[in-house]
């Protein structure tokens, strides 16, 4: 059987590594985590996959042995009868194997067992042996529960009549959730079914997640609200849910949800006209006012068993009827064109737009096919696709090429369709307003280029052995990585469908379920590149360009040497988002200036985009006549005083962001030399469990793995000290573990290895959970002050004077008050494992807790506001300039960055907060600032080509060339 293990540098359970060894996978049943490596795969699973552990596994394989054992017995029990004498052996041996089957189960879940009752022994008669052994087994299966809250109150109710009735262990009914439990209510208890001893604490946890009345209530609710009144068995659907409705209601004890006469009026108008008069006349008859969905149950029931006596078929055909279809768009179109038979869509088929409009009516008339979208297998009033007309201001919802009208506007109409679309804006913008008026009028100069490059580049897609060779366009202003489903077909790409919603400006959305795919893609740089979660779309309805590079070869010569192939009419079929930031970085550029075209190389290869300002741009004037009596109507219908509304100046806060607010507000002190802040509680009387014994287990593993690395043990050992030195933590009297406090967490703590620095570093485990709490549960994480990385990059490098530092240990200089100080206790011996631990306690703000990247945040930046008016540069590029610990920024003369970066080192001085390990693409820079601050580096002997390039932000910056790059 496999043993986990706990790993205390990471999230593997199969070593104590961490997590930077490599790729991580996740089991679908335990989710446990383990590296690629250690669970023997080369590859990670597909994301449609469903991969367990080898201990899952295990398990699964077990129980289902188990489950054929006991299904051979039942069928023997079953069997005819033998002689006294043999079925007393035979029993015997059955109840022995059952015996061996469970202990053998018990063993592989390494759970302590619990005594089986020996029902042998029960009564002295063996047929009632078998009876109760038959019962018991009947009993054992539970329906099935996926976390619906509908389902809830049969469940539980079905899981303790069974567990009464058979006399089930806890034992045998983590067995029997283990079986039943799926989907979202597996994950909820997915850490708890581990123990027998947590069956009640499973149950509870279900009950509090999915057995709310009012989830109960509102999920039975909305089955009933959705029946359509001009269904032919709406009685019946009525009455079915309705009965259900209240019957569960009056499981969970909540009559109150029943007394609501405008929900008993709103089920009473979706039933026939007819009943709904026998209704009336009921309520009249026995003279009731507020008519509860208890009567109203009551009364319909016989109707319902009425109606199927007559026509018992109703019901199951209606079903038939509302069967809900999920099928693939793509083949809402004909696979080929009904007009050529070639394979294209029916829109773009030349023979169609050849075709007057009276011809093209009959041949879709003929064809069945939609009006409003020219699609297959549907009507339009059925069309998710059908438009407005708007051709000579038609209102009605059909395909424009249908649209009818005369010869002159059926010329002027084909024309506009099948002109392209830089000569529609074209002819649009040179439209001239003849009108005349005696108001003001506002010339706006406009000039119209066709001239723009997009940021296009040709590229192979592939998938198993499938190749498409089409365009890619880099979008950095996506999130998402889109692929066109026709280009997914082709290369047979298969995925998890799911609902995406795409939002474009103006708070444009569409909603549609589109497959999750996998792809390779190689650009001219021949590199292959796997893209993963690239979601699929019907059209992405991308620019088309065409690009001579000869052309501008020849008028270019920052251009000649570059690797870009012409093309015409590329049409690109993939968007490139910033989830692949990584082949939108750009690795070099090649720029002549503001009016020629510009060339970037990205992992991808070479590219050209850009705006060409060329002389043969033609101008055009449009004249706007603007009248000010209409103005001023305008004015006063959309001013926001005339109907007594004001514009909201800042967003309301909720009530986490109002709590955060508080505590900064009441804890934040300055001390003197560094600033003070309270822990980030969500709640003031937050009630931890007894830690203790948790930390000191994690202390003794960690202990054990220090022991087989004897440097990295003396460095744990002198990092402590060096944590008491500095006043970071101290250790707790005697006196002070005899306080009772309120507030007490104990923290497990290991170390981790940063492999681009080769340096460990102490992080404590806030995310530990005992008994389902952890500190970092109790932590509200604060606001998000972090700048925007790529901000900074851009700032970075506007200037030719360019700098790096870093905080040194920015989270232990901001220091946690006195009372909130317990909960960041821990044990520590030295690695002598022969005395008890002694205590200690954090005073600094600490790693791995969810409030501290916050609380530095506000301190640092508090720190800076104090100088706005002193040294202004320098607060704002504290502010600003920022990202976490690190500080980049660039300047445009050396008197501004020498004067700047120096305040900035006095601002973090005042603050507590000492900056270092400043490295420049200047070396007068450096050589103005103080000896400690720079970076070690920065001493080497400036022909050493490595001193060159040092780390920023996760990238290598060359200060010599000043450029950066991604590896």
């Amino acid at each position: 059987m496999v043993k986990f293990v706990d790993n205390p540098n990471g999230h593997c359970r199969m070593c104590i590594e961490s997590d930077e060894k490599g790729v991580l996978v996740e089991c679908c049943e335990c989710d446990r985590w383990f590296h690629l490596a250690c669970v023997g795969l080369k590859d990670p699973p597909r994301s449609e996959d469903y991969w367990t552990c080898q201990k899952c596994y295990e398990i699964a394989e077990n129980q289902q042995k188990m489950e054929e054992k006991l299904k051979k017995l039942e069928a023997q029990a079953k069997g005819k009868r033998t002689p006294s004498s043999e079925r007393t052996t035979t029993t015997e041996e059955i109840l022995r194997i059952h015996q061996k089957t469970m202990e053998a189960l018990v063993k592989q879940l390494q759970v302590k067992p619990e005594p089986t009752p020996d029902i042998s022994l029960a009564q002295p008669n063996q047929n009632e042996d078998w009876t109760i052994y038959l019962k018991r087994q009947a009993l054992a299966d539970l329906p099935r529960f996926d976390g619906a809250p509908k389902d809830w109150p049969k469940f539980k109710k079905t899981y303790e009549e069974t567990t009464k009735a058979g006399a089930f262990t806890n034992l045998e009914n983590l067995n029997r959730l283990q079986k039943v439990l799926r989907g979202n209510a597996a994950k909820t208890v997915s850490q708890l079914l581990i123990d027998p001893e947590n069956v009640k604490k499973i149950i509870e946890r279900l009950e509090e997640t999915y057995g709310r009345p009012e989830a109960i209530y509102n999920e039975l609710l909305h089955e009933l609200i959705k029946i359509r009144k001009e269904n032919k068995s709406a009685l019946l659907e009525i009455a079915d849910a309705l009965d259900n409705l209240v019957s569960t209601i009056n499981v969970i004890n909540c009559a109150q949800y029943l007394n609501d006469p405008r929900l008993v009026d709103t089920i009473v108008k979706k039933l026939p006209y007819n009943i709904q008069i026998k209704w009336a006349e009921e309520l009249s008859k026995e003279n009731i006012h507020c008519p509860d969905l208890k009567i109203l149950n009551e009364w319909i029931k016989p109707l319902a068993k009425i109606q199927r006596m007559v026509n018992p078929s109703i019901e199951s055909s209606e079903r038939k009827s509302r069967v809900n279809i999920h099928q693939d768009n793509r083949k809402r179109f004909y696979n080929k064109c009904p007009f050529c038979e070639k394979d294209h869509k029916v829109y773009e088929c030349d023979t169609f737009k050849k075709m007057n409009t009276e011809a093209r009516r009959k041949i879709v008339t003929q064809k069945r096919l939609c009006f409003g979208c020219l699609g297959a297998n549907h009507l339009m009033k059925d069309c998710e696709r059908a438009r407005t007309c708007d051709i000579d201001k038609c209102q009605e919802k059909h395909s424009r090429w249908l649209h009818p009208r005369n010869k002159k506007n059926v010329d002027k109409a084909n024309k506009m369709m099948t002109t392209p679309k830089e000569e529609i804006v074209e002819k649009l913008v040179t439209t001239e307003n003849a009108s005349s008026s005696n108001s003001g009028t506002t010339n706006h100069h406009q000039t119209f280029r066709n001239n723009i490059y997009f940021q296009i580049i040709p590229i192979t897609l592939r998938n198993k052995g499938k190749e498409v060779n089409t365009f890619a366009f880099l979008d950095a202003g996506s999130s998402l990585t889109l692929i066109e489903e026709q280009i997914a077909d082709n290369l047979g790409l298969k995925g998890r469908s799911n609902l995406l919603k795409l939002t474009w400006t103006q708070n444009v959305t569409k909603q549609s379920n589109n497959r999750q795919v996998q792809v390779t893609l190689v650009g001219p740089s021949k590199k292959p590149f796997i893209l993963k979660g690239v979601r699929t779309i019907d059209n992405l309805q991308l620019p088309i360009q065409s690009l001579d590079m000869d052309a501008m070869k020849k008028q270019y010569d920052h251009l000649k040497d570059l690797p870009i192939e012409s093309y015409t009419v590329a049409r690109p079929s993939i968007l490139i988002g910033l989830d692949n930031a990584h082949l939108l970085m750009p690795m070099d550029r090649r720029m002549l200036d503001e009016n020629s075209p510009m060339a970037m190389r990205t992992k991808l290869g070479w590219f050209l985009f850009g705006n060409l300002k060329l002389n043969i741009a033609q101008d055009y004037v449009m004249e706007i006549q603007e009248n000010d009596e209409m103005r001023n109507m305008m004015m006063r219908y959309l001013s926001t005083e005339d109907f007594g509304v004001k514009t909201v100046e800042s967003l309301p806060k909720g009530k986490e962001d109002k709590r955060v607010e508080e505590i900064i507000n009441d804890t934040l002190k300055y001390l003197g030399n560094r600033y003070e802040i309270g822990m980030l509680f969500r709640q003031d009387d937050v009630k931890f469990p007894d830690t203790y014994q948790n930390a000191l287990r994690r202390l003794t593993l960690s202990e054990k793995m220090l022991a087989k690395n004897e440097k990295l043990k003396q460095w744990a050992i002198l990092n402590f000290k060096e944590y008491v030195a500095k006043g970071y933590a101290r250790k707790l009297t005697p006196a002070e573990l005899l306080t009772p406090t309120n507030k007490v967490y104990y923290l497990p703590h290991f170390i981790v290895i940063n492999q681009n620095k080769n340096k460990p570093r102490l992080v404590f485990d806030a995310k530990a959970e005992v008994k389902g709490v952890s500190l970092n549960s109790t932590l509200l994480p604060g606001p998000d002050a972090t700048t925007s990385i790529f901000g900074i990059l851009l700032r970075f490098r506007e200037g030719n004077i360019a700098i790096s530092g870093d905080i040194q240990e920015m989270f232990h200089q901001v220091r946690i008050r006195p009372e909130d100080q317990h909960v960041l206790r821990f044990l520590w011996r030295d690695c002598d494992t022969s005395k008890p631990p002694e205590v200690y306690v954090m005073m600094v703000m600490i790693f791995g807790a969810t409030c501290s990247p916050a609380c530095a945040q506000i301190v640092k930046k508090f720190n800076a506001r104090k100088f706005e008016k002193t040294h202004p540069a320098a607060a704002t590029a504290i502010v600003k300039q920022h990202y976490v610990d690190d500080y980049l920024d660039s300047f445009h003369t050396q008197d501004e960055a020498v004067q700047t970066v120096n305040d900035v080192i006095t601002i973090h001085e005042k603050g507590g907060f000492f900056i270092r390990n400043f490295i420049s693409n200047k070396r007068e820079l450096l050589h103005s600032l103080p000896e400690n601050r720079l970076m070690d580096s920065n001493k080497k002997d400036i022909t050493d080509k490595e001193s060159h390039v040092e780390r920023v932000l996760g990238l290598h910056w060359n200060t010599q060339h000043d450029y950066l790059v991604t590896n």
